[in-house]
């Protein structure tokens, strides 16, 4: 975790590959458990749509291999690859309000949004969902 993000070129989205009723409390123990300083994402959105801050924006995140400089990871609980895990009404509002005031602030356009998946050599389906399609643009 040492260091600071940096100017922030990116947002990156992620499914949590857990059931709905995960808490972000549950995630930060996990990563905890696997010897982190703390949850590799900057935000989490439960399935109620309601937004937990995790790691401090100022640092760099744990959520993209080799790619969390300059990249706030976004945690939506859930996993968009099993029937009924889905992200919620709630959180893709949630998201959708997140990621705007985000490029706001750090001055970023919506095509620097992208899903875990979209990164080169990134070997995952997360977060299984278009991230244009989930944002509207």
């Amino acid at each position: 975790m040492a260091g600071g993000i940096g100017q922030i070129k990116n947002i990156t989205l992620h499914h949590s590959a857990s059931k709905l009723d995960t808490t972000a409390a549950q995630i930060e123990e996990a990563h905890l458990a696997r010897g982190w300083e703390g949850v590799g994402y900057h935000f989490l959105v439960e399935a109620s749509g309601r937004i937990v801050i995790g790691r401090p924006i100022h640092l760099q995140g744990a959520h993209v291999r080799g790619r969390n400089y300059g990249n706030v990871g976004i945690c939506a609980i859930g996993d968009n690859t099993v029937a009924g895990q889905e992200w919620r009404p709630a959180q893709l509002i949630a998201l959708r309000e997140l990621c705007h005031a985000i490029t706001l602030i750090c001055d970023l356009e919506m095509a620097d949004i992208i899903g875990h998946r979209e990164w080169e050599g990134a070997r995952t389906l997360c977060p299984a969902i278009d991230v244009s399609t989930v944002l509207g643009f």
